[in-house]
């Protein structure tokens, strides 16, 4: 299993899915997929929020990996949040910028967590590829 992790507050809802999407339509027939935006990013209430956190924190402790968009993860308390916890279970947390123009420098404190960095989502495809086979 893998679990999808990545900002998305604020952002368009295909900025939300399209790569979660993308990645799932490519990868289906290898692997499960937890993807968070299966529930609303839009509701609020605390008692809608508690569920989406423990269904996050249910997928992530059942995943092997968690893969995390960078993009956009210092505006985002849930995912800096996700991959912490990831890490405190000794996931593979791996972390990957959409394109090569959106690579930044990162907080060490996300830095130090991520497993292996890529620097392009198809870079991180290949290696799933890859993985899959080894």
């Amino acid at each position: 299993f893998i679990f999808l992790s990545g900002a998305m507050t604020g952002l368009t809802h295909e900025e939300q899915v399209g790569w979660r999407d993308d990645l799932k339509d490519e990868f289906s027939y290898k692997y499960h997929f937890f993807d968070p935006t299966q529930y609303d990013p839009q509701k609020d209430d605390d008692d809608y929020q508690k569920k989406a956190e423990e269904f996050d924190l249910s997928a992530i402790i059942n995943s092997e990996y968690i893969v995390v968009n960078l993009k956009n993860i210092e505006k985002s308390v849930g995912t800096c949040q996700e991959v912490m916890f990831a890490w405190l279970l000794n996931k593979k947390i791996l972390g990957f910028f959409p394109k090569e123009e959106d690579v930044k420098d990162l907080h060490y404190w996300i830095n130090s967590k991520i497993t292996i960095h890529f620097y392009s989502i198809e870079a991180l495809k290949t290696y799933l590829l890859l993985k899959y086979y080894l």
